[in-house]
């Protein structure tokens, strides 16, 4: 396993100034004009594609492939909202085998627009963002030698979804989320409710 490579942190800057003036500028033009309300909510979902820890499903990766999020938002009138939530991932594991063997754990945080489209009970809508997410864990080579294993790095984040008013205050929805992890494409799905406030 390589060591973390260095992070660039001019691309880091500008991707979280360039959200954050997307999030303030559409906050202070809505604000006086439509009636604001927030959100919270939780989940589940499950790894579409996406790397293990760089090392190929093939060699035995163990561990669940179930992750779990929270987040909150506020919507800004019918038709856009933004959104932050905070997600874990399950542990993977792969045993020591001929060189190695590893334990890693997968969390992260993101800052998103969403733009909606209602249709009665029904809104489609799609998002983009920012999300900085963090692999860490314990690399164990066959010796046996044990080392701490970190990396973290920040990612364009797009997705899209539907959700379904089952009341005026819970709602249900389903969405796909990509982002990249390392340089390759993860693809999540999620399931989740939402409760609105005034």
């Amino acid at each position: 396993m390589t060591a973390p490579e260095p992070q660039d942190g001019s691309s880091r800057v500008l991707l979280t100034a360039l959200v954050a003036s997307l999030l303030l500028g559409l906050a202070a033009q809505t604000a006086s004009a439509v009636e604001i309300g927030g959100y919270l909510g939780g989940g589940v979902g499950g790894r579409l594609r996406g790397p293990l820890a760089e090392v190929n499903a093939n060699h035995g990766v163990e561990g669940s492939d179930i992750s779990y999020r929270v987040f909150g938002g506020v919507d800004l009138g019918r038709y856009v909202a933004v959104e932050a939530a905070y997600f874990r991932a399950g542990e993977q594991r792969l045993s020591p085998a001929l060189d190695f063997g590893f334990a890693v754990d997968f969390d992260g945080y993101a800052a998103a627009v969403l733009g909606k489209l209602p249709l009665g009970r029904f809104a489609a809508f799609g998002k983009i963002g920012a999300l900085h997410w963090k692999e860490a864990g314990e690399v164990i080579t066959l010796i046996p030698v044990r080392r701490d294993y970190s990396r973290e790095s920040e990612s364009l984040l797009l997705g899209a979804g539907v959700s379904f008013d089952l009341h005026p205050r819970l709602a249900l929805r389903g969405e796909w989320e990509h982002f990249e992890v390392s340089g390759s494409a993860r693809d999540q799905a999620w399931l989740s409710a939402a409760v609105r406030f005034p």
